[in-house]
Protein backbone atom coordinates (compact mmCIF):
# COMPACT_ATOMS: atom_id res chain seq x y z
CA UNK A 1 0.00 0.00 0.00
CA UNK A 2 2.75 2.28 0.92
CA UNK A 3 5.82 2.24 -0.61
CA UNK A 4 9.12 2.12 1.52
CA UNK A 5 9.90 5.17 2.27
CA UNK A 6 6.61 6.25 2.78
CA UNK A 7 6.37 3.21 5.74
CA UNK A 8 9.59 4.77 7.17
CA UNK A 9 8.31 8.09 6.87
CA UNK A 10 5.18 7.43 8.50
CA UNK A 11 7.02 5.26 11.94
CA UNK A 12 8.89 7.83 12.49
CA UNK A 13 5.78 10.42 12.27
CA UNK A 14 3.91 8.10 15.23
CA UNK A 15 7.19 8.17 17.10
CA UNK A 16 7.20 11.74 17.28
CA UNK A 17 3.74 11.88 18.18
CA UNK A 18 4.17 9.48 20.49
CA UNK A 19 7.00 11.27 22.48
CA UNK A 20 5.30 14.46 22.43
CA UNK A 21 2.65 13.95 25.37
CA UNK A 22 5.81 13.07 27.36
CA UNK A 23 7.24 16.63 26.52
CA UNK A 24 3.94 18.38 27.13
CA UNK A 25 3.61 16.55 30.37
CA UNK A 26 7.31 17.45 31.64
CA UNK A 27 6.10 20.93 30.94
CA UNK A 28 2.92 20.86 32.43
CA UNK A 29 4.50 19.13 35.56
CA UNK A 30 7.20 22.03 35.50
CA UNK A 31 4.81 24.35 35.25
CA UNK A 32 2.44 23.49 37.84
CA UNK A 33 4.99 22.92 40.38
CA UNK A 34 5.59 26.50 41.24
CA UNK A 35 1.86 27.06 40.95
CA UNK A 36 1.59 24.46 43.58
CA UNK A 37 3.77 26.02 46.30
CA UNK A 38 2.81 29.82 45.59
CA UNK A 39 -0.54 28.12 46.78
CA UNK A 40 0.66 26.13 49.89
CA UNK A 41 2.92 29.38 50.59
CA UNK A 42 -0.37 31.82 50.59
CA UNK A 43 -2.61 29.10 52.59
CA UNK A 44 0.20 29.61 55.23
CA UNK A 45 0.40 32.95 54.93
CA UNK A 46 -3.22 33.56 55.78
CA UNK A 47 -3.59 30.98 58.74
CA UNK A 48 -0.23 33.01 59.87
CA UNK A 49 -2.43 36.26 59.53
CA UNK A 50 -5.58 34.67 60.94
CA UNK A 51 -3.24 32.94 64.09
CA UNK A 52 -1.36 36.44 64.84
CA UNK A 53 -5.15 38.65 64.71
CA UNK A 54 -6.89 35.78 67.04
CA UNK A 55 -2.99 36.50 69.24
CA UNK A 56 -3.56 39.92 69.38
CA UNK A 57 -7.06 39.21 71.24
CA UNK A 58 -5.88 37.14 72.95
CA UNK A 59 -3.12 39.72 74.65
CA UNK A 60 -5.85 42.56 74.85
CA UNK A 61 -8.34 39.99 76.83
CA UNK A 62 -4.72 39.62 79.05
CA UNK A 63 -4.47 42.82 79.66
CA UNK A 64 -7.95 43.18 80.55
CA UNK A 65 -8.07 40.36 82.92
CA UNK A 66 -4.70 41.74 85.11
CA UNK A 67 -6.61 44.95 85.03
CA UNK A 68 -9.24 43.84 86.34
CA UNK A 69 -7.27 41.94 89.16
CA UNK A 70 -5.45 44.58 89.76
CA UNK A 71 -8.99 46.67 90.89
CA UNK A 72 -10.27 43.55 92.77
CA UNK A 73 -6.60 43.68 94.74
CA UNK A 74 -7.24 47.52 95.47
CA UNK A 75 -10.56 46.96 96.56
CA UNK A 76 -9.48 44.21 98.64
CA UNK A 77 -6.91 46.10 100.59
CA UNK A 78 -9.49 49.14 101.01
CA UNK A 79 -12.20 46.13 102.58
CA UNK A 80 -9.12 44.96 105.24
CA UNK A 81 -8.98 48.49 106.78
CA UNK A 82 -12.63 48.12 107.89
CA UNK A 83 -13.15 45.73 110.56
CA UNK A 84 -16.81 45.57 110.34
CA UNK A 85 -18.56 42.71 109.58
CA UNK A 86 -20.40 44.73 106.24
CA UNK A 87 -16.65 44.95 105.42
CA UNK A 88 -15.65 41.53 106.23
CA UNK A 89 -18.60 39.98 103.80
CA UNK A 90 -17.28 42.66 101.37
CA UNK A 91 -14.09 41.19 101.73
CA UNK A 92 -14.93 37.80 101.14
CA UNK A 93 -16.62 38.70 98.34
CA UNK A 94 -13.67 40.72 96.72
CA UNK A 95 -11.60 37.79 97.40
CA UNK A 96 -13.51 35.31 95.38
CA UNK A 97 -13.66 37.67 92.70
CA UNK A 98 -10.16 38.07 92.73
CA UNK A 99 -9.34 34.74 92.75
CA UNK A 100 -11.79 33.99 89.95
CA UNK A 101 -10.09 37.01 88.10
CA UNK A 102 -6.50 34.75 88.95
CA UNK A 103 -7.86 32.10 87.22
CA UNK A 104 -9.30 34.00 84.45
CA UNK A 105 -6.10 35.75 83.62
CA UNK A 106 -4.07 31.78 83.94
CA UNK A 107 -6.43 30.38 81.51
CA UNK A 108 -6.08 33.10 78.62
CA UNK A 109 -2.16 32.83 79.44
CA UNK A 110 -2.41 29.73 79.23
CA UNK A 111 -4.13 29.40 75.63
CA UNK A 112 -1.63 32.35 74.57
CA UNK A 113 1.41 30.21 75.06
CA UNK A 114 -0.49 27.62 73.12
CA UNK A 115 -0.93 30.36 70.31
CA UNK A 116 2.90 30.87 70.65
CA UNK A 117 3.54 27.03 69.73
CA UNK A 118 1.42 27.40 67.03
CA UNK A 119 3.03 30.21 65.78
CA UNK A 120 6.79 28.69 66.38
CA UNK A 121 5.28 25.26 64.64
CA UNK A 122 4.41 27.53 61.37
CA UNK A 123 7.37 29.17 61.31
CA UNK A 124 9.44 26.25 61.18
CA UNK A 125 7.14 24.72 58.41
CA UNK A 126 8.31 27.79 56.29
CA UNK A 127 11.93 27.78 56.93
CA UNK A 128 11.91 24.36 55.90
CA UNK A 129 10.86 25.03 52.16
Amino acid sequence: MYSRAGRHWLKRRRRSFSARPTRSAALTAEFRAPRGELSAAAAASLRLQMLVSRLQAEEQRIIYLDRLRSEVAVRRSAAKHGRNEVAMRTLQQIQAEETDAVNALAQEQGRRNGFYARLDEMEGALTQR
